[in-house]
């Protein structure tokens, strides 16, 4: 009833309220705090003095999530740990060591199961494999199919024995050839002249693939890329329009005008109830994916550009919800399409200066639309300076009226609280641009 009284709709007072009971039939006492307070101090002593080992560690633990081994190599990139790609003579079941880099992990290959590794650390052991043929040879055909293969190539696994595109075109004679040399060493033949293993088919004379095929097939196998990313051509153009990584979006606040850049990875196209078009686009750059909303406005003017595989710039807004992060699209245009970015970016800060249009100047009576304003929204971070609060609380005395004023209290990634003020104000830019000017650009944010 308090939650009601203090205008949290019914919905999420109700929700709220079963949160704080279920937590409270498992709330952390004083031994569990101490047991994780003692696990973060070691956990954070390795990774300070031994960060190599740390990652890996961390790598081979998730593995099997692309996500957060996503996360990890960004982080490895960022403390200066290279990333080497699997090797079929170097690599192990996990991620490991090699000096000052990582070496990917077989079991992280997609098509490559336990089975499968086990003959390959079997055949290999102590002596590695000096040719593709001798690899295909000497492992068990059994549990090393060509299909086992064929992940290992694009993954580049096998680039020390030749090109991809020349492995991947050569993969079916050298198998048929490998197949019949393990069948006859089973039944105990020999050839005419005593020879344990054949002349190896000759490798294709061809080109290797090009990087975007190199690079697809890279992330078919690991899910990922790691010798590349198609994105890294625009990183230039991603500085100069001020592109926010969507490792960093949820950081922003709600309804935050942001730019973010990325390759479309799925498009869902749903029909409203109007009949219009719109889509959920999954846009994924070089630290991970995000949802992106495209109304049926937007929808309409950039659907032959949101293919899928397609490189995109889209301006939008930040939506955070119970639901989940999503971005909301004003504009999209093709990454090379250097007109239509202008117009896009320019039309998001249009959005922002319209916006703030929207309130009277200081000390005069609201018109008609702004006084359907039903509250004040003010986001605060759990950093902000203590010194500010005064000076903050100074300015909504100072634009004293009827528009209820909250406090949203966020500490990024742990949690958020909303407090009902004692202090109600009159909205107008000049009292918006006030308060940002305490708390940050877009702090501020009026309800209708």
């Amino acid at each position: 009833q308090g939650l009601k009284d203090n205008k949290v709709s019914g919905k999420k007072a109700d929700m709220l309220y079963n949160l704080i009971l279920q937590f409270a039939q498992y709330g952390f006492n004083k031994s569990h705090s101490a047991a994780y307070a003692l696990i973060a101090y070691r956990t954070a002593y390795l990774k300070s003095h031994y960060p190599v080992e740390f990652m890996a560690a961390s790598l081979s633990s998730d593995m099997d999530n692309t996500a957060k081994v996503v996360a990890y190599i960004n982080e490895c990139k960022e403390m200066g740990i290279k990333i080497l790609p699997p090797d079929i003579n170097q690599s192990t079941r996990e991620f490991k060591v090699a000096g000052n880099s990582i070496r990917f992990g077989l079991e992280a290959v997609k098509g490559v199961g336990s089975s499968a590794i086990d003959a390959i650390i079997e055949a290999g052991s102590g002596k590695g494999f000096d040719s593709f043929f001798g690899f295909c040879s000497g492992v068990d055909s059994r549990r090393v199919n060509k299909k086992v293969i064929e992940s290992l190539i694009k993954a580049g696994a096998m680039d020390s024995m030749g090109k991809r595109a020349q492995l991947m075109s050569a993969l079916t004679p050298v198998m048929d050839a490998a197949i019949r040399f393990q069948k006859e060493k089973n039944s105990g033949q020999e050839s005419m002249f005593d020879q344990h293993e054949p002349a190896h088919p000759q490798m294709p004379d061809i080109g290797e693939w090009d990087d975007s095929r190199r690079l697809a097939m890279e992330k078919e196998a690991l899910g990922f890329y790691i010798t590349g990313h198609p994105l890294n051509e625009y990183s230039d153009k991603f500085a100069e329009l001020s592109v926010t990584p969507t490792s960093d979006l949820q950081e922003l606040q709600d309804r935050q005008v942001v730019i973010i850049g990325g390759i479309v990875r799925n498009l869902k196209q749903i029909q409203t109830k109007k009949g219009d078009l719109m889509g959920y686009v999954t846009i994924e750059d070089m630290y991970g994916d995000v949802e992106v909303i495209v109304f049926p406005d937007v929808y309409k003017e950039a659907q032959n550009t949101i293919s899928v595989d397609s490189p995109v710039i889209i301006s939008g807004l930040t939506d955070k919800t119970d639901k989940g992060f999503k971005i909301i699209a004003r504009g999209i245009a093709p990454i090379d399409n250097t007109e239509q970015i202008k117009e896009i970016t320019s039309n998001s800060k249009s959005f922002t200066e319209n916006k703030r249009k929207k309130f009277s100047q200081p000390n005069t009576p609201p018109k008609a639309e702004e006084a359907k304003f039903k509250s004040l929204m003010l986001t605060m971070y759990n950093n902000t300076r203590t010194e500010d609060l005064p000076k903050l609380d100074e300015i909504l005395l100072k634009y004293t009226g009827d528009c209820p004023v909250y406090l949203k209290i966020i500490s990024p990634g742990h949690w958020e609280t909303i407090l009902h003020t004692n202090r109600q104000v009159m909205p107008s830019e000049e009292m918006v641009l006030d308060t940002e000017h305490i708390l940050g650009k877009g702090t501020a944010r009026l309800y209708y």
